[in-house]
């Protein structure tokens, strides 16, 4: 294997892996409750099923 490719090969999985390890500490940063319109456990609105 030629140097460059070497070289490269190993830049290209730094990367990765510095990315990964960005990605987990947002994850863990971010476990706050869920943004959402519903809580827990409450079903959201069903359309009404009468006919206009």
């Amino acid at each position: 294997m030629r140097r460059p490719t070497l070289i490269m090969l190993i830049v290209l999985f730094a990367l990765i892996a510095g990315a990964a390890v960005y990605q987990l500490s947002l994850a863990s940063r971010d476990r706050g409750p869920l943004q959402g319109p519903t809580s827990p456990g409450e079903l959201p609105d069903p359309p009404s099923a009468t006919p206009s």
